[in-house]
């Protein structure tokens, strides 16, 4: 395993596009959708290593930053139609609010995706001011219930685990 990520409790499985990386400071829960593996390299791996990468002193913005350069070089190996990435960090720091960070190809946090892929991996800060849920990748694949599940999700007293198991349990669905 690469120092610094890790399966949480069993909360994300090897191969998945879940996982959790730890620094001293501050801490993110990492999922992705779109483009599973550029010319053999799987994005999870690419994504690893680039977080492994940083320096542990790093700031989230500048491994954020990294992740986004590292993210559009790869994806410049694909035609452009195939160059879906979305990635997004769900960051907890030391004495902060929390942080989420959304670095995509063709998601725009809170507007409709667009058109047509970006020619780079543009990266988002989303204000943690009130409780939101977003879905990204293939919207119609969630279905009404689990959309109303997910609001229902932002709004409660639920702890991190109970979350993270709904959550898989859509993507489950969602996936099929």
């Amino acid at each position: 395993m690469i120092p610094g990520l890790e399966n949480q409790a069993g909360a994300f499985s090897p191969g998945s596009k879940q996982f959790r990386v730890t620094r001293p400071t501050w801490s993110a829960d990492v999922s992705f959708t779109g483009i599973a593996q550029v010319g053999g390299w799987k994005t999870r791996d690419w994504i690893a290593q680039v977080l492994s990468g940083t320096p542990n002193s790093s700031e989230v913005a500048v491994v954020v930053a990294d992740l986004a350069r590292a993210g559009t070089k790869e994806l410049l190996a694909l035609p452009r139609n195939l160059r879906q990435l979305t990635i997004v960090l769900a960051v907890t720091e030391k004495r902060k609010p929390s942080r989420l960070f959304v670095i995509s190809s063709f998601d725009r946090p809170g507007w409709p995706p667009l058109g047509n892929t970006l020619e780079h991996l543009a990266a988002y800060e989303i204000p943690s001011d009130k409780p939101r849920a977003f879905i990204f990748g293939f919207k119609s694949a969630v279905s009404r219930a689990d959309r109303k599940l997910l609001k229902n999700l932002s709004r409660s007293a639920c702890d991190a685990s109970g979350i993270r198991a709904a959550l898989s349990g859509i993507n489950r669905v969602a996936g099929r």
